[in-house]
């Protein structure tokens, strides 16, 4: 016998290693080295860490797990994960039934596996980072850096811009940083660029200012502010924005009305004409004020205030004054007025604008009619004079009006128990739509015989010039229960009376193979009535491969109120058929409502048994 062998060396020297890894230091967040104290996300929790190490057999892997107490034997959050030797950070997906919470803190924690054969640990656990989902609470940021924090409109100097700010607060994770951005539109536009990026002010900060721009007259310049916490949560609010000022004088804002900025395109009002304005002038400063009323009429455009042409009226200098008001004129239905202003400064220059006008409409919107259970223009169904419908959560409405003059700028509809009424939804605004489904009602059922309660739907109009319609109110509504199917049972146990017909006796089993029996209770259409019912037998539910529908066979029970004036909704079916045994049959019993809707139930079905039992003995 030969005793052949060969040896083998190891690639590499097994490492006795009975001692565990050093510990090293846990940190929380993305960020290499650099631990935080927040977090603003509730699905994730990122982590880093560092000397771990094993000088004699090194590290081989890592465990990494996530903890909403300070114990390194509870991972409640995230299991424990393995991790790559050569991996230092990672984001550890949170699932929504363990969603951080917010104020509430977490710890990762991290166990070290070296590479001895039999492999030792240590575990390190981070001192914790606290969830912050919300922003820091927004404060107010202005324009420019005055006084008292006094918000800048329009400035003189092309090279300085500035903004202050005050109130920004976080109470969970404090603030961490401010950050400023500069954008420009030019010629008093809203088309801005960026002409200075974000830069990074500390949490003390309260104001900034540069003198090293090169603006331009009417410039618009806007300044963004960023505010983040110290979960990296962040708010951004812009100014109002400044406008560049190097010519006097300026004109902000100038329509028809009373109000700034909300130009009117008509009034009701044959009295009396408004206009509202504001004017700046940086250098000079205004001096007083000047109007002209023009009328445009037939056609012809005239000067009606003064009277004599190219004159203009002093209204004076009060130099804080945005609107006036002249009244005991005589205006003319349909007529286009518009006002001059000329805005003097102190150096003498005008700048005159005039409105586009505001047209004189004294009639208000005509509703020619209002419909119920209908949208776009569809016709109401009435019967008896209500509208009846099965939806208890809602309404179709449609309705048309119209007005010449000043048009129609929206509609206000309520909806009520009585003409009128607002009990069921208190008046509600709509615009230009002419048709909309009414949502989220609650509509008790009708009683029928009572007809209580009834709804009703109210719409007004109201007209650009501010005048109102009068109130239209619907044809009254009737809410009944939707169609319903019945329940179908087997069997003709408790045919034989049908005015006592109870469904409370299904078959399952059957002696007769040729005959088959089918009762049925509770089809209804409030609505439209069941005016046919059919049925069909088969081998399957809603099956037809042994009778197909046939509205013949059918015997229905008398009723004192039948609903929706159809059918009676319970009776029984029965029909000769050529049955097997030991075959399980369905009866599908179908109401058919006036709409040509249809109804359909299906029994359990029962199964034929002809054979006798068999009795066997034990002996």
């Amino acid at each position: 016998m030969l005793d052949l062998r060969s040896i083998g060396v190891a690639d590499q020297p097994i490492i006795v290693d009975k001692s565990p890894p050093i510990a090293g230091e846990v940190l929380d967040g993305p960020l290499g080295g650099v631990d935080l104290k927040y977090t603003k996300h509730f699905d994730s929790l990122c982590s880093n860490w560092q000397h771990f190490y094993d000088p004699e057999s090194g590290i081989s892997t890592y465990m990494l797990g996530v903890t909403s107490e300070y114990n390194v034997n509870i991972t409640d959050i995230a299991n424990l994960t393995e991790i790559s030797s050569k991996q230092h950070k990672t984001c550890v997906d949170i699932d929504p039934e363990h969603a951080l919470e917010h104020q509430k803190t977490y710890y990762t924690i991290v166990w070290a596996y070296n590479g001895a054969i039999k492999q030792q640990k240590v575990v390190s656990i981070s001192n914790g980072v606290t969830v912050d989902l919300t922003e820091p609470v927004s404060g107010e940021v202005i324009d420019g850096v005055e006084e008292n924090f006094s918000d800048l409109q329009f400035s003189p100097n092309p090279a300085k811009l500035g903004a202050q700010w005050k109130d920004y607060s976080d109470p969970e994770s404090d603030i961490n940083q401010y950050e400023i951005q500069v954008q420009v539109a030019s010629n008093n536009t809203n088309d801005f660029e960026v002409i200075r990026d974000w830069v990074v002010f500390s949490n003390d900060t309260r104001d900034v200012e540069w003198v090293n721009f090169h603006l331009h007259h009417k410039d618009h310049v806007k300044i963004q502010l960023k505010t983040t916490n110290g979960a990296l949560n962040s708010v951004t609010s812009d100014t109002d924005g400044f406008v560049v000022d190097l010519t006097p004088p300026v004109l902000l804002s100038l329509g028809d009305g009373t109000m700034l900025h909300q130009d009117k395109t008509y009034q009701s009002s044959v009295t009396s004409i408004s206009s509202a304005f504001q004017f700046i002038d940086e250098e000079s400063g205004l001096d007083h004020f000047k109007i002209q009323i023009y009328q445009l009429r037939d056609g012809i455009r005239s000067q009606i205030i003064p009277d004599i042409h190219g004159d203009w009226m002093d209204i004076g200098n009060n130099i804080t004054r945005t609107s006036y008001t002249l009244e005991g004129l005589t205006l003319h239905q349909g007529a286009l007025y518009s006002t001059r202003v000329g805005a003097v400064n102190k150096a003498g220059f005008v700048a005159a604008f005039e409105t586009d006008g505001v047209i004189v409409d004294t009639t208000p919107p005509i509703i020619h009619w209002l419909h119920v259970g209908t949208l776009a223009s569809g016709l109401e169904k009435k019967v008896d004079g209500f509208v009846w419908q099965a939806d208890t959560s809602g309404i179709k409405v449609a309705w048309d009006a119209d007005d010449h003059q000043s048009g129609i700028v929206g509609y206000r509809v309520a909806v009520g128990t009585t003409k009128g009424g607002s009990d069921v939804m208190d008046w509600t605004r709509y615009k230009s739509e002419t048709d909309v489904y009414i949502s989220d009602l609650s509509l008790p059922l009708t009683d029928i015989v009572t007809k209580s309660p009834v709804y009703y739907v109210s719409l007004m109009g109201d007209n650009g010039a501010g005048q109102e319609s009068t109130i239209i109110t619907s044809t009254p509504i009737v809410v009944v229960n939707e169609d319903k199917p019945g329940i179908v049972i087997d069997g003709a146990v408790g045919t034989d009376n049908l005015d006592l017909l109870i469904l409370d006796d299904d078959t399952d089993y059957q002696l007769h193979p040729t005959v088959v029996t089918v009762q049925f209770d509770g089809f209804e259409s409030h609505l439209h009535g069941v005016m046919e019912y059919k049925w069909a037998v088969g081998t399957t539910p809603g099956g037809e491969d042994v009778m197909s529908f046939i509205p013949y066979g059918l015997i229905h029970s008398e009723e004192v109120s039948v609903k929706g004036n159809g059918i009676t909704s319970s009776g029984y079916a029965q029909a000769n058929l050529d049955l097997k045994s030991g075959v399980t049959y369905y009866s599908t019993v179908r109401a058919i409502t006036n709409v040509g809707s249809v109804l359909e139930s299906v029994s359990d079905g029962f199964t034929v048994d002809t054979s006798p039992p068999i009795i066997s003995l034990d002996r």
